[in-house]
């Protein structure tokens, strides 16, 4: 302190001094106390690099809600994300979805700010976790706000809802997808093919196919499986057929499952004498 004016500090030495009392003190008004005391003024540089450092949950989260009530606080993309992962890894779901409301208003509040990087983590680790209401009621807040939502986020929600035995919300998803104009990535397709395929919407599924080919992704056995599967099944079997020599075409081998599929689907449309 000089002339009562709070004089500067290397990055280092304010960086070190933050983390040493957020180590120290771990939560609370003391913590804040010795925080509010500090020889010079932070900034979100040392808050962002003092969160690295820190490495424990309820230390950063302390020393983020100190950050927020300060005049040179500025939302971060990045501390978010790096919350949101430290709560997934204590598997503090209920923590996550606190973090993220406040994370939404203060997006609400400042059109200029992106989260899409915190948008994304929070939707991937609740849908990972199997909370399926709760990633779903996230990831609408999120598109109602206007924000964008990135293709693996998209994909973790399909799977989610595929594994719940849900192909129709997952093609629900797949449609918002496709409405907010977000590219399809390979795995996108290896989650929407067989889904589609079967589920009965086999032009569809088809049509994915091709799409798929025509972006130069390669398919996987899967895809070829359940074509050739729900094809023959649905008696077109020139189609089945068709995608069966491609399938072999890519170097992939049938299975005896797939075998089995095919002399039943060809049994069923020419009945043996």
């Amino acid at each position: 302190m000089v002339g009562g004016v709070k004089k500067p500090f290397s990055n280092a030495s304010a960086v070190s001094k933050v983390v040493e009392i957020v180590k120290r003190w771990k939560w609370g008004p003391e913590m804040e106390t010795q925080l509010d005391k500090l020889h010079f003024v932070p900034n979100m540089s040392h808050v962002n690099q003092a969160f690295k450092e820190i490495g424990e949950t309820d230390g950063s989260l302390s020393l983020f809600r100190w950050a927020k009530r300060q005049s040179w606080y500025v939302p971060n993309d990045d501390i978010y994300v790096l919350l949101f992962d430290r709560l997934n890894l204590i598997r503090d779901y209920d923590g996550i979805q606190s973090l993220f409301e406040e994370m939404i208003k203060e997006c609400s509040n400042n059109d200029r700010m992106s989260f899409m990087s915190a948008h994304s983590r929070v939707i991937q680790h609740l849908a990972r976790a199997e909370k399926l209401e709760v990633s779903f009621c996230c990831f609408k807040k999120i598109r109602d706000s206007g924000c964008q939502i990135d293709t693996p986020t998209y994909n973790s929600l399909i799977t989610l809802f595929l594994n719940k035995g849900l192909p129709y919300k997952a093609f629900e998803i797949y449609e918002t997808m496709e409405e907010a104009h977000c590219s399809l990535d390979v795995s996108t397709y290896e989650l929407m093919i067989p889904c589609l395929a079967k589920s009965g919407r086999l032009d569809s599924a088809l049509k994915f196919f091709q799409e798929m080919k025509e972006k130069g992704f390669r398919p996987n056995f899967p895809i070829f499986s359940s074509l050739v599967d729900s094809m023959g099944k649905a008696g077109r079997l020139d189609t089945s057929m068709k995608v069966y020599m491609e399938m072999q075409g890519f170097g992939l081998r049938p299975s005896a499952t797939l075998f089995v599929s095919l002399i039943e689907s060809f049994a069923k449309a020419v009945p043996l004498k």
